[in-house]
This record gives C-alpha cells, sequence and structure tokens, in this order.
C-alpha cells in the first residue's frame, strides 16, 4: 500500500515537471518569435533608411553637376517680407527672396544676381530668386507672402500644419534653374474660365507669370479676377518643360509658353460622373449575372425535372402493345392542370396504381411538383388516390378520364 501511494506520488510529481518544463519552452519560443520579428523589423527600416539615404545622395549628387559645383545648403529661419512690394518691384517680385550675405559669398560674385535657390519645409517645396543679400540678419530669409503661404507658413496652411516658431525654419539650397520653354497651369474652380471667357486666358496667364522669377510643380498662382477686384482665383502648377528632374524652371529672360488644364473642380465632376458610370454598369453587369444566375438556376432546375421524369417512365411497366379494348387492358386518359391531354395504355394486372401516378407526374412539371395528388372525375368525385400504391391498376378501369389536381 505504502509503496502504490509513493509510486503515485512520484508519478504526479513527474507530470507536475513536466508541464512545468512545456510551459517554459513554450514561453522561451515565444519569446525567441518576438526577438525575431523585431531584428526583422529593425533590419527593414535599416535597408529603408539607406536606401533613402542612396537617393537622397544621388539627388545631392545630380543637383552639384546640375549647379556645376556650387553649393549652399542652410537651415534658415522664415520670416514674411513685402520688401519687393515696398521697393515697387513688379517684373519678378513675387518670389524674390532676401538671403543673408553668407549666401552670396557662397554662390559667387558672377551668380548670385541671377540666382535661385530651393526652399522647403518638409514635404513643401518651391523656388525663389534673389531680391538682396546680406539685408536681413544672419540665419534667416525674407520670403514674400506667396511663398510663404506655398511652404505652409501663413493662414490655414499654417495652423493645418502647426507652423509654430521652431517650424519656421526651412531648407535653403543652391539651384541652377534651367530656362523655362513651358509650363502648365489648373484652375482649383470652374469660375476661373467662365469670368475670362472674353479674353485670351494664356495672355493673361502669361502676364500673371510675368510677376515670378522660377515656377515649381506644385507652386500656387494667384490671379484676380477681371470683373471683381476683391476676388482672386488660385492656379497650381502642375507641369514645366524643360523638366529636369526636379520639377522647375527659370522664368528669367526667357519666352515661356502656358497651357491650361480643366480645373480641379471639372475633374472632380468628371470623376463623380465616371464613378457613377462605373457603379451603373458594376450594377447592370450585377443584375445582367443574377438573371444568368436564375437562368442556370432554373435550366438545372428543369434538367433536374427531366430527369426525374425520365426516371419515372423508365420505373413504370412497359405500355402493352395489345390494341385498346383487349381484355386486361386498361386505356387511360389524362387531364393535365395546364391543358394538355394525354393518353397511355396499362396492363392491367402488370401495373399498379404507383404507376399510373407516376406515369401522370411525368407528364408536367406542375405534377411533379405536387406533394400529393388525386386523380378525380369532371365531377370532382376522387376515383383514386397515391395511397393505392401497388394496387392493380385493374382499379381504374370504370373512369375513361382521369383529372389531375393536388390533394385537398
Amino acid at each position: 500500500m505504502f509503496l502504490r501511494d509513493a509510486a503515485k506520488k512520484l508519478e504526479r510529481e513527474n507530470a507536475r515537471e513536466q508541464g512545468r518544463l512545456r510551459d517554459k519552452i513554450a514561453v522561451e519560443r515565444a519569446e525567441n518569435a518576438r526577438k525575431e520579428a523585431l531584428r526583422k523589423q529593425l533590419d527593414d527600416e535599416k535597408m529603408r533608411a539607406r536606401a533613402r539615404e542612396r537617393e537622397q545622395r544621388r539627388a545631392e549628387e545630380a543637383m552639384m553637376v546640375q549647379n556645376e559645383g556650387v553649393s549652399y545648403d542652410a537651415r534658415l529661419f522664415a520670416q514674411s517680407s513685402d520688401a519687393a512690394r515696398r521697393r515697387g518691384i513688379r517684373a519678378r517680385g513675387e518670389d524674390k527672396a532676401q538671403l543673408p550675405a553668407s549666401a552670396a559669398a557662397s554662390v559667387g560674385a558672377n551668380r548670385s544676381g541671377r540666382a535661385h535657390f530651393c526652399v522647403s519645409r518638409g514635404e513643401r517645396k518651391t523656388h525663389v530668386g534673389v531680391l538682396d543679400y546680406g539685408s536681413v540678419d544672419s540665419g534667416t530669409i525674407g520670403l514674400p507672402e506667396p511663398v510663404m503661404r506655398t511652404l505652409g507658413l501663413t493662414g490655414d496652411a499654417a495652423r493645418e500644419d502647426g507652423a509654430d516658431a521652431d517650424a519656421r525654419l526651412v531648407r535653403v539650397t543652391y539651384a541652377a534653374l534651367p530656362l523655362g520653354t513651358k509650363m502648365t497651369l489648373k484652375p482649383r474652380m470652374n469660375d476661373f474660365a467662365r469670368d475670362f471667357v472674353d479674353q485670351d486666358v494664356r495672355e493673361v496667364l502669361e502676364r500673371v507669370m510675368m510677376g515670378r522669377s522660377a515656377a515649381t510643380v506644385g507652386d500656387e498662382v494667384v490671379v484676380a479676377s477681371t470683373t471683381d477686384p476683391s476676388k482672386t482665383y488660385e492656379l497650381k502648377v502642375t507641369a514645366v518643360e524643360p523638366d529636369d528632374g526636379f520639377g522647375a524652371v527659370s522664368l528669367l529672360e526667357t519666352d515661356v509658353e502656358v497651357e491650361l488644364e480643366p480645373s480641379e473642380e471639372y475633374e472632380r465632376v468628371m470623376d463623380e460622373i465616371a464613378a457613377r458610370e462605373r457603379r451603373r454598369k458594376e450594377e447592370f453587369l450585377k443584375a445582367k449575372e443574377a438573371l444568368a444566375e436564375r437562368e442556370r438556376a432554373k435550366l438545372a432546375e428543369q434538367e433536374a425535372f427531366e430527369t426525374r421524369k425520365a426516371t419515372l417512365r423508365a420505373s413504370i411497366a412497359p405500355e402493352p402493345s395489345a390494341a385498346r379494348g383487349t381484355p386486361g387492358v386498361v386505356a387511360l386518359r389524362f387531364s393535365l392542370p395546364n391543358g394538355a391531354v394525354k393518353t397511355r395504355k396499362f396492363d392491367a394486372n402488370a401495373s399498379t396504381i404507383r404507376d399510373v401516378f407516376d406515369y401522370a407526374r411525368s407528364l408536367d412539371d406542375a405534377v411533379l411538383s405536387m406533394p400529393t395528388f388525386e386523380l378525380t372525375t369532371r365531377a370532382g368525385e376522387v376515383v383514386l388516390r397515391e395511397d393505392g400504391g401497388d394496387a392493380p391498376a385493374l382499379a381504374a378501369l370504370d373512369a375513361q378520364t382521369f383529372f389531375v389536381r393536388a390533394s385537398s
């Protein structure tokens, strides 16, 4: 007794130990899997970071080649400046910046007056010309209102981007831009085309672009209404030519052809129309497929009916070859719900009531669908019921015509 209890106790302890060991192994496996997933995530992030660095280096190298070795790259504090307006500068003054003296030293005297700079903040960027060097404090850049707006540093854009004092730091790099030959603008609203319907829109836009020294894909151009001085229209630069991959051109001393795209509002409307048309086609195709599915189901149901009817006909005792009126031959006539009348001879001894009902059922889909039915006289008197089963068909001799009716 003592030995048996000790053995059971040892067995229980071994079971508990094995359970603890299994739990420990499971925990270790889960921890290893977590570490492996974390390691893979870190490796992927490093690979993406290296890819971004390679892309940035390629872009910087391409820019250096384009800039003919000239380099200027600084983080400057952006401040709003209307110096060009106060000085009465209209031609190319809308996007001319005031830069610190260090920028002129980096660019060189032979380029400083006609230089362009890329100004970027996060994903936003634009290009500016130079109003002057040294009139702003070191570490700052004076930008006209349109440029501040493009960078998201004024009004609603600033509130959306959270442009506090720290966020006003912008990256400024020297950029040698190709002379532009063509640019494409897209109005935001349809009203723009209606307002300028009686004017040469291209001429108006080319005149407006005279106020800028550079154009960058993504820039917003503001055009005043010809009928309402208080009303303005916003147009976005969507393409420039030539495009060297940086999406910007110089507008200094060059003739630029301006093209106009359909407005964003028009494209939205057309997109909505296209979306409605797609939905209509999808609904039509769905309805067409549903109809086809119903037709397939109907065909399958009909095929099933035909198979059942063929099976029923095959199970019935063969029709006697003897003529009607021959002793032992019963000629039965069936009036069906669809108005058709069918006649068949039965062997009164070999055929059963079930054969009679199976034959009637094989004649018509409506009868085949009835759970039970009766064979009656014209007056409605029941002559045969299906529960007659294997009784001889001789019982039907007294009726000349059977009317097939669903059982009540």
